[in-house]
Formats: C-alpha cells, structure tokens, sequence
C-alpha cells in the first residue's frame, strides 16, 4: 500500500494532514470492512490504526488478521486479545465478548483519526491504563471532533456492549443526511460510499 499505515497517515503532519473528507472516508471504509467481517462471523480482536492501511486513493483496507476469531453464531469469546488502549473493557476484565468488543476499538481508532492523539498515553502503567478503561474513563474528544463523529464515538465505547451500535447500524447513520460535514467534498464521498458500501 503506497500510503502506509493509518497511524502514519495521523502523525505525519510534516507531510500534510488529513482532510476532512478523507477522515470521513476512512471511517465510512473501515465501518463497512468491519461490518463485512462480522456478516461473516469474524472478530478482528486487534482493530487499530496500525491495522490500516490506506492505499493511493487515501481509502482504507484492514489488515493483520493474526488475532481474529470465527464466531459460531450464539457464541462468545472470553480470550484477552488485542492491543490493550484499544481493548473493550469486557475484554480487559475477562468477560464473555462478541462482536461489540471490535465497535469498542472502532470508537477509539476513530476518536484518534480525529484528535491526532494516542489512546491513553498518559498512563503510567498498564495496570493504570486497564483501571482507567474499567472505571469508565474514555480519551478525551477534541474540539475539532465534528459533533456528529463525537456522538458515534461515544456510543461505539460505551461501556455496555448490549448499547453499542452493531456495523450495520455505523453504516447506515454515516449515510444520513446530518453526517453532511462542512469542509467535505459531497462528490467524493458520494462516490467513495457507492463503492465501499458494496462490501
């Protein structure tokens, strides 16, 4: 992939930073990967920036399926998988988890797409980090988090996974008509939507 990973696209400011549209279409493209895998009954378990990579078009492709896990439908996992800032606070704990547990990392990675920040990073230690999910303490979202993806974010980490909205449903509500961001190209987005939402 020509453009490297999604972390390196966020931080590497000194080249140019991402615009608007294109954080759109990375978060519509990577909702509607993931929405393909669980149609398919695969948990990804590892979704983060570092498992993105983005391609000449600046559109999103998920990679690194080393921790995903076919889900027989009516099961759960209760294996600790993943990346520990962007681990579901029932993965953490050692609960039963499903599905929801990759929406969880789906409101972190999108929360950092937006606020160039690493999920977490102030923690000490990783003990204080897990304290800190389990307690119910989310990274902050910044200002220049459109309120429509402040919304999404927050309940993709809410803290029950029953609350959280399936991929199917992401999808649907990056669609309406309030998700009409200023700053983006609508040709662009019209086009990148007819093209992922194929998956």
């Amino acid at each position: 992939m020509p453009n490297l990973t999604l972390t390196e696209n966020i931080y590497n400011t000194e080249y140019r930073s991402l615009s608007m549209t294109e954080k759109f279409n990375i978060a519509f493209g990577i909702a509607c990967g993931m929405r393909h895998l669980h149609k398919n009954h695969i948990i990804h378990r590892d979704l983060k920036p570092d498992n993105v990579l983005i391609d000449h078009d600046m559109h999103p492709r998920i990679s690194d399926f080393g921790l995903s896990k076919f889900l027989e439908k009516g099961y759960a996992s209760t294996a600790a998988k993943g990346t520990p800032a962007y681990m579901a606070p029932e993965v953490i704990s050692g609960d039963e988890y499903t599905y929801s547990a990759d929406v969880y990392s789906y409101g972190i990675l999108i929360n950092e797409l937006f606020s160039a920040k690493k999920p977490f990073s102030d923690a000490p230690t990783l003990f204080a980090l897990f304290n800190r999910v389990l307690d119910n303490q989310r990274p902050e979202i910044t200002s220049n988090t459109p309120p429509q993806f402040a919304s999404l974010i927050k309940d993709c980490w809410c803290s029950e996974p029953n609350k959280r909205p399936s991929f199917d449903q992401i999808v649907e509500r990056l669609q309406r008509d309030d998700f009409i961001l200023d700053g983006i190209d609508q040709k662009d987005v019209s086009s990148y939507r007819s093209i992922a939402n194929v998956v």
